[in-house]
């Protein structure tokens, strides 16, 4: 609708990048919440969530025993911080989400490759302690998955007492992304924060 101008910006100065973003280009206007930090908190917040919690669901209907958000497994030398997900099937893996957004230069790939490699890099001391295998749950704002969790879902699916345990979980994923930015947009159009 703003391409089509029959929609105006709503005025908002946006303190990261100190301009008004109802100034901005259409398309900038409209990426603005998916990348800023500030206008676009609750749609982070809620996007992991939902990515989180449909991956858990899914391994939950397939058989698979998990916990989500175990409070007892910090990251060493931190307070807070730790896997967003404990899976056992054979052995126990520590999962933790993140949901990348590409910048200008980069390709989705790129974004996501580098959210998997940083993940691996954070929890290679926790994986030592623990003895978990560390799954990277790396999706980018488009919905693409990283093949590490795409292998870790492989492997689960062994275990599974469904057929589908591999397309149901990435399928409800990219569907529970989707629906947690529509939220979290809902959410910031409801504070006159933002502009859809």
């Amino acid at each position: 609708r703003l391409l089509l101008n029959c929609l105006s910006p709503m005025n908002h100065n946006c303190p990261l990048i100190n301009k008004d973003i109802g100034l901005l280009d259409p398309n900038s206007y409209t990426e603005h919440p998916l990348q800023c930090k500030h206008c676009g908190a609750p749609l982070f917040h809620l996007r992991h969530e939902n990515v989180l919690y449909a991956l858990a669901r899914s391994l939950r209907l397939a058989g698979i025993p998990n916990t989500e958000n175990p409070r007892d497994m910090q990251l060493p030398g931190n307070s807070r911080g730790g896997p967003d997900l404990l899976v056992w099937t054979d052995k126990c893996y520590a999962a933790d989400v993140e949901i990348c957004k590409d910048k200008a230069e980069e390709t989705y790939t790129d974004s996501v490759c580098a959210a998997v490699s940083k993940k691996l890099r954070t929890y290679a001391t926790f994986a030592d302690l623990s003895g978990c295998d560390i799954v990277p749950v790396v999706m980018s704002i488009y919905g693409e998955c990283c093949k590490e969790m795409r292998s870790a879902i492989h492997s689960f699916a062994l275990y599974s007492r469904t057929s589908s345990l591999e397309n149901d979980a990435i399928n409800h994923m990219q569907a529970e992304l989707i629906r947690g930015m529509n939220l979290g947009r809902q959410r910031l159009h409801a504070r006159g924060t933002v502009w859809m």
